[in-house]
């Protein structure tokens, strides 16, 4: 019978009582919510989910970079750009949410032309082809007369810049 003066210490011995019992007779027991431990099911919870975000934000953390390619990290929370170029190829570190913002590291045509072709057609984007073909430049004098003129350059980024 629990006492009154201590009712609470009195239900745990009653269910401590019970448990031995249950041991004795070979029945399984149930821990009591007031009987767990809580420092160890925090810090086993806090180390499942320490391990759980490391295991996402690792992979997320790494970028590649191609060979012939520079590249300069950007990052996501101030939207800035770095001032460390990347000229070496394989796998960085950027953190977690931010990229690598890549350029070609080899000579780059750029051709103003009245010719209407396509360099690369098994590609979508004008960045994948060593060559950008765009139509003539137009411009008028102050007389009033339309000029047409044909440019060509070759441009290559230079790491150092």
């Amino acid at each position: 019978k629990p006492s009154p003066a201590y009712p609470r210490r009195a239900c745990l011995d009653l269910a401590a009582r019970g448990r031995a019992s249950a041991r004795a007779a070979g029945r399984p027991t149930k821990m009591a919510l007031s009987e767990m431990r809580v420092l160890p099911c925090c810090g086993a919870s806090c180390f499942c989910f320490w391990l759980i975000f490391a295991c996402i934000a690792i992979p997320l953390s790494l970028k590649s970079m191609q060979e012939g390619q520079y590249a300069l990290g950007l990052s996501w929370v101030t939207q800035q750009i770095g001032d460390e170029v990347h000229t070496m190829p394989g796998m960085k570190m950027v953190g977690l949410g931010n990229m690598l913002v890549t350029f070609p590291s080899t000579f780059q045509t750029m051709m103003f032309v009245a010719e209407d072709r396509k360099t690369c057609p098994g590609k979508e984007k004008d960045l994948d082809c060593p060559e950008v073909v765009r139509p003539l430049v137009k411009a008028r004098s102050r007389d009033g007369l339309e000029m047409s003129a044909s440019v060509s350059f070759q441009w290559k980024l230079m790491p150092a810049s």
